[in-house]
């Protein structure tokens, strides 16, 4: 079977995520952060301000010592808050600051304009259908990583 790498999903994602960056770049850079910065924060934001660093590298798929890194970087821009879990000296909660917060209410419509562009000419029912598959795409990746990518 030939493989064509006009299909390959991994070269398609590969693609999106860099043009993604650029657009993101655009948007953030004049604010001082990245997307990747911009990636922690959303998800404290909206997901679970006050959870543990170790919560927090999980729920982003990264180890503890790159999630430590980049919360180190966010607390000196003032973004972030860590204070030691109570009883467990190596532990530390994270919380977005009022300036994290105010950072996301100004750039997220501005960021969500990117779906707009991906989704140009899709109908509602396409738009749907396409987040749906990309959502389990993200639950089997997910799966595999728990696994070990052993199947």
């Amino acid at each position: 079977m030939k493989h064509d790498p006009e299909q390959s999903l991994g070269r398609m994602i590969y693609v999106l995520n860099l043009i993604a960056g650029r657009y993101a770049t655009r948007v953030l850079g004049p604010h001082g952060v990245s997307k990747e910065h911009l990636f922690y924060l959303g998800t404290l934001i909206t997901k679970g301000d006050g959870i543990t660093q170790e919560e927090l590298a999980g729920r982003l798929y990264v180890d503890k010592s790159t999630a430590a890194r980049m919360l180190a970087v966010l607390e000196k821009k003032g973004l972030v808050k860590r204070r030691p879990v109570p009883g467990n000296i190596r532990a530390n909660v994270v919380e977005v600051t009022d300036a994290a917060r105010e950072l996301w209410d100004a750039v997220l419509s501005k960021l969500w304009r990117w779906q707009d562009i991906l989704l140009e000419g899709f109908s509602a029912q396409e738009k749907k259908t396409v987040i749906n598959l990309l959502k389990r795409m993200e639950a089997n990746a997910a799966h595999a990583l728990e696994r070990g990518f052993v199947t």
